[in-house]
């Protein structure tokens, strides 16, 4: 099954929550980076679903949380 609409459904609304495209830009390259280095792989040879996987799960490590409901 491919998981990869959902996954850039997911981005669309990390890159609605970031507070610019500068910021959303900065946050792809660095999850670019770190999901490459981590799998060890050259680029033509990623697994594009585990690649996309980590990138959404460190997008949402990395934007802020919204504020709390008062």
């Amino acid at each position: 099954r491919n998981v990869a609409p959902l996954h850039l459904r997911c981005f669309v609304f990390h890159f609605i929550r970031a507070s610019s495209i500068i910021d959303f830009l900065h946050y792809f390259v660095s999850i670019f980076t770190f999901a490459s280095r981590l799998l060890h792989l050259q680029l033509s040879r990623l697994n594009f679903s585990i690649f996309v996987t980590l990138c959404h799960f460190a997008v949402m490590v990395s934007l802020p949380s919204p504020p709390p409901n008062p």
